[in-house]
């Protein structure tokens, strides 16, 4: 996971592969999957669990009428992250084999580092082990329908 200098919460992911070999497919098949699992660590309340929402916050949400759960006050942020092509989406997949998921959003950076005025890290750019086997299932797959030349 990273930030850059524009705010984004970015995810990299990079497969060695000869130069000239279009793992494209394969990377955008391993995007549905970092991208279901960022949304679903975020409805799931993180993975380990975020932190408590402060006081001020809570009395803020119920206010609005907003879930009292962090990081789903207007659900932008997780729809950033799962849906490709949706506001505040980023997915970029490189001729080099890099792959880039995560949000544009001005706040996706703190709310996964934790930032000034006591805002606490919620990193929701994480995998479970489940997540790494789908992605290690997929890259078998692949490999076993374009072997070496």
């Amino acid at each position: 996971m990273e930030t850059d200098s524009r705010g984004r919460a970015l995810a990299r992911f990079s497969v060695d592969a000869p130069r000239e070999t279009d793992i494209t497919p394969l990377l955008l098949s391993v995007s549905r999957v970092l991208r279901a699992a960022f949304a679903a660590n975020i409805d799931a309340g993180g993975h380990p669990p975020f932190a408590d929402l402060s006081p001020r916050t809570v009395r803020r949400k119920m206010l609005k009428g907003y879930p009292l759960q962090p990081l789903v006050a207007t659900r932008l942020l997780r729809n950033s992250l799962a849906r490709r092509g949706g506001g505040g989406n980023v997915t970029y997949v490189s001729a080099k084999g890099t792959l880039v998921v995560g949000s544009s959003l001005a706040y996706a950076a703190v709310h996964q580092t934790g930032g000034g005025r006591g805002i606490p890290a919620r990193p929701y750019l994480t995998l479970s082990e489940g997540d790494w086997g789908r992605i290690g299932a997929l890259i078998a797959e692949y490999a076993a329908a374009h072997p070496p030349e």
